[in-house]
């Protein structure tokens, strides 16, 4: 496990690590939604497939909000006990991300818009 490399080195090895927030790194979808609530009033994570879809719409907005846009907060909902706050369903194309097919000059705009 990558956790245990480290134990592998020498004492004169260099370890480091870097930590990001949960939400913009990793989200379970391993429970049923009955265990999920559970965990949920237990304080943890529910680890369902709702809140796996709403931290992956939470990751998205949260890369809007860091470039300026203003998104909106979402109301609690509950499913079965479970709660969730879906925020606006954004999702980027791999292709949005990719240095080689993206480019951008000084004066580049770019506008996201919708309507429903």
């Amino acid at each position: 496990m990558m956790q245990d490399y480290p134990k592998l080195l020498d004492q004169s090895a260099l370890v480091g690590f870097t930590q990001f927030d949960r939400g913009c790194s990793f989200s379970a979808v391993k429970n049923a939604i009955a265990d999920g609530a559970d965990k949920q009033r237990a304080g943890n994570a529910p680890e369902v497939a709702a809140t796996g879809e709403q931290d992956m719409y939470a990751y998205s907005a949260a890369v809007l909000q860091a470039a300026g846009a203003k998104v909106e907060t979402a109301a609690e909902e509950e499913f079965r006990g479970v709660r969730v706050r879906f925020p606006p369903k954004v999702i980027f194309a791999p292709s949005a991300a990719s240095p080689r097919r993206s480019r951008s000059r000084s004066r580049t705009l770019l506008v996201l818009s919708s309507k429903f």
